[in-house]
């Protein structure tokens, strides 16, 4: 769990120093923290926070508004 943690803090600190305009470099991170490919569709919009992250599943057109924390 303490791994899984580490890895998700190290990802969304990453993802989190994005701005709205890098999509495609957000969606590749959140992509690297859930552990399968986001769709095209899905946005993002950081900051972003989560405890582990590869439990989390988003389908087609989803929209993670600023400042979502997912436990």
């Amino acid at each position: 769990m303490l791994a899984n943690l580490k890895r998700a803090m190290a990802i969304t600190t990453s993802l989190n120093r994005l701005t709205f305009s890098d999509a495609e470099e957000i969606r590749t991170l959140f992509s690297q923290l859930i552990g399968k490919t986001v769709d095209e569709s899905a946005l993002l919009i950081p900051p972003f926070s989560t405890a582990g992250g590869d439990e989390i599943r988003v389908g087609e057109n989803v929209f993670i508004n600023q400042n979502c924390t997912l436990l």
